[in-house]
């Protein structure tokens, strides 16, 4: 076989021939363009405005009934988890009650003058009672938009929905005594255990 002799420049062309063309003949795609999400809504101050309330006295059982103001729990269970399922399943009550002294703000709002509720979201079913108050009221003789029959609160509410309960305005350091009694549901079949989602005092919306 006759060898053939090239140049080591020539050689060394020949083989830049193929990256040359790679580089030169195809042409790269344009890098993706990643999309740019829009900033997340701050929250406003009124949604920030809220004392959650961790710390009850825990009390399983319908009775005694604990509605009043002065009824003594001092012996009941302290806990701070009140959204930890209790009660024996079935058909099965318990009560949380607590102190709370109103600061002078909620987040960053003060609260003087202004209109407060107390929000309550019970697994299953719950009535809120405020310094032994209970403020439903209905009269069957008039219609359910008579002014009568708005409650000032909502006390009782339908399974698994929030019991939002007016506070009207207080100022800071008024003290409320809060009493809840939470019940297993559905009533008629009830399943799992109770328990307290959620219980926090909050500015109350502002009717236009």
């Amino acid at each position: 076989m006759e060898r053939i002799n090239l140049p080591l420049a020539n050689l060394w062309a020949a083989c830049l021939v193929p990256i040359t063309w790679a580089a030169t003949g195809a042409q790269a795609a344009p890098p993706a363009k990643v999309p740019v999400k829009a900033p997340l809504p701050l929250a406003s101050a009124a949604q920030t405005a809220r004392m959650d309330l961790m710390e009850w006295r825990y009390r399983d059982g319908l009775e005694p009934s604990a509605t009043a103001a002065n009824f003594d729990d001092s012996k009941w269970e302290v806990i701070h988890d009140p959204a930890t399922g209790r009660g024996n399943g079935g058909a099965s009550y318990g009560w949380y009650r607590t102190t709370i002294t109103l600061p002078e703000k909620l987040g960053t709002v003060a609260i003087a003058g202004k209109p407060l509720q107390l929000t309550v979201l019970a697994d299953d079913y719950a009535e809120v009672w405020i310094d032994g108050d209970f403020k439903f009221q209905y009269d069957p003789d008039q219609p359910p938009t008579a002014s009568k029959n708005r409650s000032l609160g909502y006390e009782i509410a339908g399974l698994d929905k929030a019991n939002v309960v007016s506070l009207g305005t207080r100022k800071p350091g008024d003290k409320l005594v809060i009493a809840i009694v939470v019940a297993n549901g559905p009533l008629g079949k009830p399943v799992g255990k109770y328990l307290l989602r959620h219980a926090r005092v909050e500015l109350a919306p502002v009717k236009p």
